[in-house]
């Protein structure tokens, strides 16, 4: 046994067979514990929970979630190694190259054992891939001080520095010395925010982390010997270190967006190539509300915290939709009347993966749905061409005036407010500048708030995961005209902070994992249905 110490193996497959087959293999071999095999993600999940393995043994085609939905949510939450044991995983094959690009440590593709040699070739390969599996990376072999000698000039002030427990220390990622030099000015002049260290790639990142672990990184995908989304993925078999991408090529090329949302960044903000510094200047908000947000998504407790010490900003929504009597909703709008019903929903940090599992449950014959997902202009359309290609209902970018139709998803478009408005017997989608609500544009307040003057109770509001409180006020008011409301509950947000507001509020009526509300907007959704 080339490994020092017992390695400890959860098997998650589907197969009796196979389980036992891998059992056998590694039941004679010294230095290995078998733990409790899985026949699916979630048993998988429950006894992580009890005892975290060493390494995980993972197939692909799985009941319930598919093994690539399941390690891109593992990776997020245990980065544990895994090694991808399955038939679907060739050496050429998309699910192979998609496995390791979402962390996993490699993978092997299961082949069918005719004779003994076959089933000896298979164990020692396996046992090859588990031990590679959980060797330490070799630059951890680098000793604290050595580190800290060879890459003091990279860490703020040149020295090492005693965390603070009232700041969020941040590490800037970019090969650019002006737009460093720029973020560590923004960041600086924050009382709750500290730079605790600069690389120019992510090879000194790498030694940095090493020495002192921030809670935050920000960086670059345009770098030197190695990208920044090659760096994410890398970094997340490691790390749960909370990631904002932040890089000239995602305003042009919103793909790469999406592709780092998908490799687990946080958030993503633009900065141009020209004039960098002075843009960064002007988007200080949304840069330090985003390293905010992803330090609160890997800390439930410290979220907590923060969103206590937020406010509601009861008269913010009112600059773009003010209410047609002040201070009050009445209980039924007069011009509802009869009406199909409508689903809103709202999110922001962890949306894009919350909305994929809301949305692609949805079937064709499902009401209008309206969405705003708090997110840059020219990224919603490519996120919405997203979903599109993943759900049976159409997913697309709202357009002004249009008139919203059944089996359809319309999201709001970054940098523009939306709203529902009612003619006759069908709903109509208005787009309008204005100006910021709660922080943001679009704003969930402002949808939920014209859902709730024009529908009544004709709707189903949904708040799923994000930062603050934007929605809250909003669903409160979908829930006093009689709409029926539901929120994400904190076992599966990424950041519990617009739930948590709403339920602070008395907005919601219930609180589900992500997983099961689309299953309960569909049952409210069917009584509405029976109602008219």
């Amino acid at each position: 046994m080339l490994h020092e110490k017992t390695i400890k193996v959860l098997v998650v497959d589907d197969s009796a067979s196979i389980r036992a087959l891998i059992g056998e293999m590694l039941h004679d071999q010294s230095g290995f514990e078998m733990l409790p095999m899985a026949k699916d993600p979630f048993e998988a999940v429950e006894y992580i929970s009890q005892t975290i393995p060493d390494v995980i043994i993972l197939d692909l085609d799985l009941p319930k979630m598919n093994g690539l939905d399941f390690l891109k949510r593992l990776m997020r939450q245990h980065p544990i190694p895994v090694v991808v044991f399955s038939s679907h995983a060739g050496p050429e094959s998309v699910n192979s190259s998609r496995a390791m690009e979402l962390g996993a440590k490699s993978v092997l593709c299961k082949s069918k054992i005719k004779r003994d040699e076959d089933r000896q070739e298979m164990q020692e390969k396996l046992i090859s891939h588990l031990i590679e599996a959980v060797k330490v990376d070799s630059s951890a072999n680098l000793t604290s001080k050595e580190a800290e000698k060879e890459y003091k000039p990279y860490l703020k002030s040149g020295e090492m520095s005693s965390p603070s427990q009232d700041k969020i220390r941040v590490l800037i990622v970019d090969d650019s010395k002006t737009v460093r030099q720029a973020l560590q000015d923004i960041l600086e002049e924050e009382v709750d925010l500290e730079v605790m260290g600069v690389a120019e790639n992510p090879y000194v990142a790498v030694e940095l982390i090493g020495i002192e672990s921030p809670d935050v990184i920000v960086l670059d995908i345009e770098m030197p010997r190695m990208d920044g989304l090659t760096f994410l993925r890398k970094l997340h078999q490691q790390h749960t270190i909370p990631v904002i991408i932040c890089s000239s090529l995602v305003e042009d090329n919103s793909e790469k967006a999406m592709e780092a949302y998908e490799a687990g960044a946080i958030e993503v903000v633009f900065k141009p190539k020209l004039d960098a510094r002075g843009y960064l200047q002007e988007s200080r908000i949304r840069i330090c509300d985003a390293i905010r947000a992803a330090f609160h998504s890997s800390d439930s407790q410290k979220n907590g915290n923060m969103i206590k010490n937020q406010k509601i900003l009861d008269n913010s929504v009112d600059i773009v939709l003010p209410l047609p009597i002040p201070d009050k909703i009445e209980s039924k709008p007069p011009n509802v009347g009869k009406a199909l019903p409508l689903v809103a929903v709202g999110s922001s940090t962890g949306g894009v993966d919350a909305l994929q599992i809301l949305l692609t449950k949805m079937p064709v014959d499902i009401c209008p749905i309206v969405i705003v997902q708090h997110m840059p202009e020219k990224f919603t359309a490519q996120f919405a061409r997203r979903l599109n290609n993943l759900c049976s209902i159409t997913v697309k970018e709202a357009e002004d005036g249009e008139k919203i139709r059944p089996g359809h998803a319309y999201i709001a478009p970054g940098n523009q407010h939306m709203m529902v408005k009612k003619k006759d017997h069908h709903y109509s989608l208005r787009l309008v500048s204005g100006e910021f609500v709660n922080r943001h544009r679009p704003s969930v307040d402002v949808l939920f708030r014209s859902v709730a003057l024009e529908t009544g109770c004709h709707a189903v509001g949904a708040i799923l995961t994000g930062m603050g409180v934007d929605g809250a006020l909003g669903l409160k008011e979908m829930r006093t005209n009689g709409a029926k409301t539901v929120a994400e509950a904190e076992e599966t947000c990424v950041v519990y902070g617009m739930p948590r507001a709403a339920v602070q509020a008395g907005a919601v009526l219930k609180e589900l994992p992500i997983e099961k509300i689309s299953d309960q907007i569909l049952t409210w959704v069917g009584q509405l249905k029976t109602q008219n």
